[in-house]
């Protein structure tokens, strides 16, 4: 039986709170043919200082650099990397002990050559588990072709995925100008060629930050949206049949509807309509509206008795 290498790559800024229990759920990995490459993008807390007590296992590189953001880490980490797989765990996540010897296990049978898992969400401020079902058919896990539901969102937990080091050779590596979904954009690439598999078990814990300014990151998140599926169909723009490209515009309009629905519901409205003009056949542009009315006549009432 062959034990191939994973280099577990971990960027991080200023995350000294969090960051040695990444660590401690490497080493306390039940799997051990691996190498953890932490990325320290600049940080100005005290990040150094609490990774210092864990320099003494030789499993650990920790290399330092100016800050230059999240996806130029992660590309300097695999410039580094010298196993046979890649895994991204992210400084304020946590795997549990059995993720990479599960994970190996599935892709030695299935041949795929990305393999993720299923996430346990944990508020960080009140560490409560946050419940989330993947009721919608475009988040439930898949495997083989990913590519026709995930070009409409992200459902992969990143620090849960493992990747042959080989799929880096055709793709290239993360895109340095995405300040914002990096990512998503990868796994985007990664499903044209490659396939997919997962196992359904918990095996990250993500920590849920909450944003502070809601409405600046819904803003900066729509832009970073934008740039990704854009570039996605302008550089293979056969990987999928033309009716996605419709069909996924409207479907971001509608999330962006939805988004804005309680803090402004006439920008709400601008983007269902933008929805309802790409995919006038799709109801659900139609019930989002309805939907965005029903809140804002509930925040009527709420202002009326408060």
């Amino acid at each position: 039986m062959s034990f191939p290498k994973v280099s577990i790559i971990t960027p991080t800024y200023n995350c000294a709170d969090y960051i040695k229990d990444a660590i401690r759920s490497v080493f306390d990995q039940t799997y051990q043919n691996y190498e953890l490459i932490v990325i320290d993008d600049g940080s100005t807390d005290n990040t150094g200082e609490v990774i210092k007590p864990y320099l003494c296992n030789d499993k650990l590189r920790y290399i330092r650099q100016e800050n230059l953001g999240q996806a130029a880490a992660r590309n300097r980490g695999l410039k580094k990397a010298t196993g046979e797989y890649i895994a991204f765990l992210d400084a304020d996540d946590i795997w549990e002990k059995s993720k990479l010897e599960k994970q190996l296990s599935v892709v030695k049978k299935s041949q795929a050559d990305v393999c993720y898992t299923a996430a346990k969400i944990v508020d960080d401020e009140t560490g409560e588990i946050v419940p989330y079902i993947r009721l919608s058919w475009l988040n439930r896990l898949r495997k083989g072709d990913i590519l026709p539901y995930l070009i409409f969102s992200n459902f992969i937990p990143f620090s849960s995925i493992i990747v042959k080091h080989k799929c880096f050779e055709k793709l290239g590596t993360m895109d340095e100008s995405i300040n914002m979904g990096d990512d998503w954009d990868l796994l985007l690439r990664l499903s044209v060629f490659f396939k997919f598999d997962f196992v359904n078990e918990q095996l990250l814990v993500y920590r849920l930050h909450r944003p502070g300014s809601i409405s600046s990151n819904i803003k900066r998140r729509i832009a970073e949206q934008e740039k990704i599926i854009n570039k996605f169909f302008t550089l293979y723009p056969n990987a999928l049949d033309k009716k996605y490209v419709k069909k996924t515009y409207a479907y971001r309009s509608r999330e962006r509807g939805y988004s804005f629905a309680k803090s402004n519901f006439w920008r709400s409205l601008q983007f269902y309509a933008e929805a309802i003009k790409t995919d006038p056949l799709n109801t659900a542009n139609y019930k989002g509206v309805l939907r965005a009315a029903a809140i804002k006549l509930a925040l009527k009432k709420l202002d009326r008795y408060s």
